[in-house]
């Protein structure tokens, strides 16, 4: 008897289709960039399915840690399985202030089973240089999938469990660098480089104000001079940038993420009738 074979046929067109959105949605005006911060941190909390003793950079974090608050165990002695060396990571817009929050994800580093139904301990963050805290990171995670071992060996698994995510578990410490002066200029920066879509950005900015205020530099830069109307309110001439619709031309896009199960589509993204057997 033959096994049968589910084959799901997904035919999207990858032709170049014209669709209206706000500038917001696929550009960034200059100066609100984003920056990544990293961290070394632990899970606690897990059950039975942390780090073993192979993973000796974890042991020493756990006796390092315990003897900050004036418990000193030899590193031999330590022998538990609920707690996990990871890398904590995260992107942040550079407008953040000292005390917004952001999310954050934690990846384990060591040879643990799962991190679902851990904690992540307060972990600080810094930047490529490691040079300023920028912010810490802390608090329960949600992991997208799940790993379940019975007594007997039997095991059911889904997704993956290695990596998880702290809603809003990171805060912002420090203040990032001052922005530059005023300048009569903006810069618009595509995040996805497109000569039509760049084009037509310039010509919507340049209806908009009934001017020639922008100029493209290249396929992924606009230079917008501020009208004199607008000098003394920069944020709101932002704001009005960022609301203009713009034709964007870029092709279909279906996002495959496996380590959630989920599958996003973008608007331009057509199916036809399928046929499964």
């Amino acid at each position: 008897m033959k096994k049968g074979l589910l084959i799901i046929l997904v035919l999207i067109f990858f032709n170049t289709l014209i669709e209206a959105q706000r500038i917001k949605d696929i550009a960034y005006i200059g100066g609100s960039t984003s920056i990544q911060v990293f961290g070394y941190g632990m899970v606690v909390g897990l059950d039975r399915t942390g780090d073993s003793q192979t993973s000796g950079f974890t042991v020493q974090s756990i006796a390092s840690m315990l003897k900050k608050f004036g418990i000193t165990v030899p590193e031999r002695d330590i022998r538990i399985r609920n707690a996990a060396a990871v890398m904590v990571t995260a992107t942040i817009n550079t407008f953040l202030k000292p005390g917004a929050k952001f999310d954050v994800t934690v990846s384990s580093i060591g040879d643990a089973r799962s991190l679902q139904g851990g904690t992540l301990l307060l972990t600080p963050l810094t930047t490529i240089d490691g040079q300023k805290i920028i912010g810490f990171a802390q608090g329960p995670l949600s992991v997208g999938g799940f790993d379940y071992r019975t007594p007997t060996g039997s095991r059911v698994a889904k997704n993956h469990v290695l990596t998880g995510r702290v809603p809003q578990g990171g805060i912002i410490q420090e203040p990032f660098a001052d922005p530059e002066e005023k300048s009569n200029e903006l810069k618009i920066f595509l995040k996805q480089p497109d000569i039509t879509t760049i084009n037509n950005i310039v010509a919507a900015v340049n209806q908009k104000f009934s001017n020639q205020i922008a100029k493209a530099v290249d396929p992924s830069e606009v230079v917008v001079s501020v009208p004199t109307d607008y000098s003394e309110n920069i944020i709101g001439f932002m704001a009005d940038l960022e609301s203009i619709q713009v034709e964007s031309d870029y092709p279909a896009k279906v996002v495959l993420n496996e380590r959630t199960g989920t599958v996003v589509a973008g608007a331009s993204v057509q199916i036809k009738p399928i046929t499964i057997s």
